[in-house]
């Protein structure tokens, strides 16, 4: 397999950089996998397990494994600042607080769209930097690839976010794309966000209300847009669970906020049986009792196709 792997440092502004690990086809790709990471939890947990699921070179060749191998992009994402162990996604989610929680879900500007874009823009033109060329020699990519999306933990809100700015666009009809270093890419917002084919959420939950988007109306819009982008193949839009998140009694919120997002979820799916989404609800070690491992043995687990 012709692939190239290894971190890069993708400058957000003058005080933040973003540590990207990445697994990159140098062939022609397909899927775009992004995956927003936690808390941090590398080299405290005293756990083989969570530090092996925990760390980003591991989750990268797990993504690639699952989604098909060679014309996949795996893109793992780490929090651009912490306060302690405590991931701050605040470039992709201005409305956090100082603990990285969500203090609500604000469209204005596209904030993650435009974080993403960015991001992905400026690894692949590192990446094309360090393999000589070879990347855009051998790509031949005629369309833009598929977006995957894929919030773990707390790198959930991120998705809020992004489903959030979707939900603003009253016109879903938009078709933008341009070439970056010999490959097809958006260079919008929207163009970006059509190109999303799937949206995971994997065991996301918050200290406070916010982990699951709950507004009947957003959701609505969200799903009438992704429709009129893939009406052709609808998109996925899975929870996967544990009862470490879903079955929390001190933080009974999640609980809740899954549960009505997952309601209207499959209320909106096909209406007058029409398929507007995928949708689908995965618990897993369903008969265990709730722990941290559990929490990153999902990542090993999920099912993402």
């Amino acid at each position: 397999m012709s692939r190239w792997a290894g971190t890069l440092i993708v400058p957000f502004n003058c005080n933040t950089h973003l540590k990207i690990f990445a697994s990159v086809s140098l062939s022609a790709v397909s899927i775009n996998a992004v995956f927003f990471k936690g808390d941090r939890i590398e080299g405290r947990s005293r756990n083989k397990v969570i530090e092996e699921l925990s760390d980003s070179t591991h989750i990268a060749q797990l993504l690639v494994s699952k989604l098909g191998g060679d014309a996949i992009n795996a893109w793992i994402v780490s929090a651009p600042s912490y306060n302690g162990s405590l991931s701050v996604y605040k470039e992709f989610v201005p409305t956090v607080n100082s603990c990285g929680d969500p203090l609500g879900y604000d469209p204005a500007l596209f904030p993650a769209s435009k974080a993403i874009v960015s991001i992905l823009s400026e690894c692949n033109r590192q990446v094309s930097a360090k393999v000589g060329g070879r990347q855009q020699e051998s790509t031949g990519v005629h369309s833009i690839p598929r977006t995957v999306l894929i919030g773990f933990s707390k790198g959930g809100i991120v998705l809020n976010q992004v489903l959030t700015e979707i939900s603003s666009i009253e016109d879903a009809s938009v078709d933008d794309q341009t070439s970056l270093d010999g490959m097809k890419f958006p260079n919008s917002e929207i163009a970006f966000l059509q190109s999303i084919s799937g949206i995971h959420f994997v065991d996301v939950g918050l200290n406070c209300p916010g982990a699951y988007l709950t507004d009947p109306c957003k959701i609505k819009k969200i799903v009438e847009n992704f429709h009129a982008w893939s009406s052709s193949k609808p998109i996925s839009v899975v929870l996967h669970g544990t009862p470490r998140q879903w079955c929390d009694n001190h933080r009974p919120w999640i609980r809740e906020e899954k549960d009505k997002f997952a309601g209207i979820l499959r209320h909106e799916e096909a209406p007058n049986g029409v398929q507007r989404i995928c949708f689908k609800e995965i618990m897993y070690f369903s008969n265990l009792l709730p722990s941290l491992q559990m929490h990153f043995e999902i990542i090993k687990s999920m099912q993402l196709e």
